[in-house]
């Protein structure tokens, strides 16, 4: 009797410490840099930034965090990627956020005021805590800007035309779909291009990624353009030790070619039709200045 009163006595203290647990994280709250003064601070990073030391930015959009949740194993995911769900993806994703170093910076967009947010509000917010607590990924409350260059790149393209000067001259690797020259004006000296599928690019990974570190030590910098597997690749490079610059920019790589016929031919976000006039306007101009960078 004695045995089942401490048993019973244990089980409570434990369920009490858990709901406290729960109750902690709740009432956190998750804060984001916004979009200009994000870039402000890549910008100043890379200018003090030294050779042979890794530089990683990776960002999660509301399709990253809901392709966290465990119940959507098996959906697919994004308008534009259209990812399939596997639990190997998941933990992948998970990797890729749990990295915790000065030197790999998350971004996201939970509470972040921006035209651009994906965030998803309270809801999304307590699932995050959830998969916190469930210890799938590391607690993490304070980010960087996940569209933070699409919003320079057309509302303030002058601020955008100086982070690309300060890569301008490192010697690059484009990972994505697509190759236009449009690239190689606003990006400069890409060496290579490691081409991956348009849509749920994760499924061959193992195929593409290898062709990653085939020319890693011909580079300095590598962009990875490839949907969510953006986010799995720079956790792998991470992983290996690769101390380059490692850059996750997202969708405004299809604001490149928005002048192009490649626009009419992949899967777009909606933003790219719905404020076609000003990236137009935007891409215009950052292409004429980009020519004239030596």
């Amino acid at each position: 009797m004695i045995l089942i009163m401490l048993f019973i006595g244990l089980k409570n203290i434990l369920k009490k410490k858990t709901k406290n647990n729960f109750m902690d994280l709740e009432s956190k709250t998750f804060q984001t840099i916004d979009d200009y003064k994000t870039l402000d601070i890549i910008i100043e990073h890379l200018k003090n930034h030294k050779k042979d030391e890794p530089f990683y930015y990776v960002r999660y959009g509301d399709g990253d965090i809901y392709s966290m949740y465990p119940e959507y194993v098996g959906d697919i995911m994004g308008r534009s990627n259209q990812f399939i769900v596997t639990k190997e993806f998941q933990q992948e994703l998970y990797n890729a956020w749990n990295i915790l170093d000065d030197n790999y910076w998350v971004a996201g967009s939970l509470n972040l005021d921006s035209i651009n947010t994906t965030d998803g509000g309270i809801k999304m917010h307590n699932k995050i805590k959830e998969l916190m607590y469930n210890k799938k990924i590391i607690e993490r409350f304070d980010f960087y800007s996940h569209p933070t260059f699409e919003s320079n790149f057309v509302y303030k393209p002058d601020k955008f035309l100086e982070f690309t000067k300060s890569l301008y001259s490192k010697k690059k690797l484009w990972v994505n779909q697509y190759w236009h020259e449009n690239v190689e004006t606003i990006l400069g000296n890409v060496k290579h291009h490691v081409q991956t599928p348009s849509t749920n690019s994760y499924a061959n990974i193992d195929k593409w990624f290898p062709e990653i570190l085939d020319v890693i030590d011909e580079v300095d910098v590598i962009i990875l353009a490839s949907g969510f597997s953006s986010r799995v690749a720079a956790s792998r490079l991470w992983k290996l030790g690769i101390n380059k610059i490692v850059i996750d920019p997202g969708s405004v790589v299809d604001m490149f070619i928005a002048n192009t016929w490649i626009h009419d031919n992949i899967n777009l976000r909606s933003t790219m039709t719905k404020h076609r006039n000003e990236i137009l306007k935007s891409l215009n101009y950052i292409l004429n200045k980009s020519k004239l960078i030596n």
